[in-house]
């Protein structure tokens, strides 16, 4: 915040509208800048009127890993794996418990909260993921 507001200061910008915007891990701290800036209330230096994110990282990041199984199946015309990674890769998915994951919660209407970040599903008995698994077959 100190930083913003010697910006302000410097460059004359004050009352100005505060648009934040961002991509990627901007989803992970562009709402808590934002949330800063309005708590802050004043509109001298912080007077935020929007957030824009593109392509957001909002989640841990134990959460990407759920769906690379669905995805590479989707696009199995474009990802041309061969039948061993694929083995591979859906048998990591359901040792980790990502496909009943999948199934249970990755529907309309949910059946309730998805578990916390830290009791959802991931490891597999070697110790990898299955993002890593899919990161190692598309090198």
């Amino acid at each position: 915040m100190g930083f913003w507001k010697n910006f302000v200061d410097t460059f004359g910008l004050h009352g100005y509208k505060v648009y934040l915007t961002g991509e990627s891990y901007a989803g992970l701290y562009c709402p808590y800048i934002g949330s800063a800036m309005l708590e802050a209330a004043d509109t001298k230096y912080f007077d935020m009127d929007g957030m824009l994110i593109y392509d957001p990282v909002i989640s841990d990041s134990s959460t990407q890993h759920v769906p690379v199984n669905n995805f590479v199946n989707y696009w199995s015309n474009v990802m041309t794996f061969n039948d061993t990674f694929r083995v591979t890769l859906a048998n990591a998915s359901k040792t980790c418990g990502f496909d009943d994951f999948v199934d249970k919660y990755l529907t309309f209407p949910p059946p309730g909260r998805q578990p916390d970040v830290k009791d959802m599903p991931g490891i597999n008995e070697d110790g990898d993921d299955v993002r890593d698994e899919y990161i190692a077959g598309s090198g």
